[in-house]
């Protein structure tokens, strides 16, 4: 997969179609078309911009056809999995401060 077809299925993947993806990155929609027909290459702030949006510049860039996606969804995965031990922390930090304010309050009814 090339430079400029990864670059529109990646418009297309996340804007829905080219003109969209114009507005949203501010630039003419003639300026993008020229991207993917590979009339021309984008500078670094068009890059720039597709980076902070979301784009992997390792797969826009190289030689890798793997699809974002997929390791989007090994990301997502991971995250799960974190956040499943997050939550299983947080039900023991509960604990410890449901225990502490039983002591707190068994010594407030001490004196």
């Amino acid at each position: 997969m090339s430079f400029n077809e990864k670059l529109e299925f990646w418009l297309i993947k996340v804007f829905g179609n080219v003109n969209k993806a114009a507005v949203n990155l501010n630039v003419q929609s003639i300026r993008l078309y020229s991207y993917i027909r590979g009339e021309n290459m984008p500078g670094t702030p068009f890059l720039i911009k597709l980076r902070e949006l979301g784009c992997d510049m390792n797969w826009l860039l190289g030689n890798d056809d793997k699809l974002p996606q997929e390791k989007l969804l090994k990301d997502i995965e991971l995250l799960r999995k974190e956040n499943e031990q997050l939550k299983e922390e947080m039900k023991r930090n509960k604990k410890l401060v449901d225990a502490v304010k039983e002591t707190v309050s068994a010594y407030g009814k001490q004196k």
